[in-house]
């Protein structure tokens, strides 16, 4: 009787927790909107769909990598390292990068951020 209660109550433990993780991460991305005007402030329109192209392959390679550190928390995540790595990988310059991390897919360099909290400062103004 005593361990059916404890189980019980271990169960609601575990769902009220799961229940704050999707409640966090959802936050996070809905007050770190996808901003294109400020990405794409200063490009002219007929170049606009390329840059948004290649800044959401940037967003796609972060997304990457916040699966490998969930899987090896290990890892240095700075902005910089990160920014080197796309650089090297992808051939795109780590700038261009960072400003697209930072305007159109801040949620997820939010939660990438949280293992270097004072390295994530982006120049598009992205937090």
């Amino acid at each position: 009787m005593y361990v059916m209660r404890w189980l019980q109550r271990l169960g609601w433990l575990v769902v009220a927790g799961l229940l704050v993780v999707v409640v966090a991460v959802g936050a996070v991305y809905v007050t770190h909107p996808r901003d294109e005007y400020a990405f794409l402030g200063y490009v002219p329109p007929p170049g606009q769909s390329e840059l948004l192209a290649r800044g959401d392959a940037a967003c796609d390679w972060l997304d990457d990598q916040w699966r490998v550190a969930v899987e090896q928390p290990e890892l240095d995540l700075s902005v910089d390292y990160l920014s080197e790595l796309y650089e090297a990988e992808t051939g795109e310059n780590r700038w261009f990068a960072r400003e697209a991390w930072g305007d159109l897919c801040g949620g997820t360099a939010l939660l990438l951020s949280v293992s270097h909290p004072w390295d994530w400062e982006f120049p598009g103004g992205g937090d």
